[in-house]
């Protein structure tokens, strides 16, 4: 009681109502927090969204110009093709003009006309067919074009299918590449060594490929097969097969058996099936021995395999 005698009021809050306002002030608080942490991960999502979007957006960009490269080049060939139908007369009639020509002059042309038909663009000015039944003095000149570039075609390509660049075996199941380390390994490679027999040290010509008994043995490239042979005290089995655009030789040694028809003098393709891995010959255990020879001077033969070729993605 006060001195003015004033009664003095006393108010006491129940613990459940403390606990109560303690939880509404926490839960305001929680979701207070959770609502600026949703705030700031929905700006960060919006943000990568966003670079996502570009970065998918630059990769379109990227594929449409490649696309559109393609199609230009693509409608440069077409050209080249229409230039090539019009002198041979292909161009809305027979081969080689048979079936008549719009062309009212049989007179030669000379150099300059003939420039003019090939560099016309063909979208700008509609060219009237240069028949060779009408002007046969063409042919001459238009086949030792043509067949210089045939033969130039033809040489390269001889060439790239003569060229050794796969990995000689194929695992025994289908439809697989084989896999380094599961499959194969290398055992040996293109360098000096203690002989595993002899102990001796020598330079090992070739790549050995150790992997199972009977794994089949393949053609790394088109050729003739120059040799086969059984050298007790050396190779084995083995098989020499000639590519000779690329005056190259690759040797399979150490073989198991040969493959059925296999003898002297077969063309081979690249892929075909040759020979199985055995350990015929001065050998001590299951393996390939793979050497590539140019101009009879042996090579590294891993230079002749592709990585993508010799394992599996």
């Amino acid at each position: 009681m006060s001195s003015d005698n004033q009664n003095i009021r006393k108010y006491a809050i129940g613990r459940g109502k403390i606990l109560l306002f303690s939880f509404v002030a926490c839960l305001i608080l929680a979701t207070v927090a959770g609502a600026i942490g949703y705030g700031v991960h929905a700006r960060k999502k919006l943000v990568s969204t966003a670079e996502e979007n570009l970065k998918q957006d630059a990769e379109i960009v990227a594929q449409k110009q490649k696309i559109r490269f393609y199609e230009k080049k693509w409608e440069e060939v077409r050209d080249m093709v229409k230039v090539v139908r019009r002198v041979l007369g292909l161009e809305d009639e027979g081969l080689l003009g048979q079936g008549g020509s719009d062309l009212g002059s049989t007179t030669s042309l000379d150099d300059s006309q003939i420039q003019q038909e090939i560099t016309s663009d063909p979208k700008t000015e509609k060219k009237k067919p240069i028949s060779l039944a009408d002007n046969p003095e063409l042919i001459p000149a238009l086949k030792e074009d043509v067949g210089e570039v045939y033969h130039a075609v033809m040489e390269q390509l001889e060439k790239v299918t003569e060229t050794p660049f796969i990995l000689p075996i194929r695992p025994s199941y289908q439809g697989d590449k084989p896999k380094y380390g599961v499959d194969y390994y290398f055992s040996s490679g293109f360098k000096y060594r203690l002989h595993p027999i002899t102990r001796k040290r020598h330079f090992h010509k070739g790549l050995d490929i150790a992997t199972r008994k009977g794994t089949p043995v393949i053609s790394t490239a088109n050729g003739i097969i120059e040799k086969t042979g059984n050298a007790p005290k050396g190779f084995g089995l083995y098989i020499r097969i000639r590519h000779a655009s690329k005056d190259m030789d690759t040797l399979y040694g150490h073989l198991l058996r040969f493959a059925k028809g296999i003898k002297k003098g077969k063309e081979v393709v690249r892929g075909e099936v040759i020979g199985y891995v055995g350990s015929t010959g001065t050998s001590t255990g299951y393996h390939l021995h793979y050497g590539v020879y140019i101009k009879d001077i042996p090579q590294n033969p891993e230079h002749y395999i592709l990585p993508e070729y010799s394992e599996s993605d």
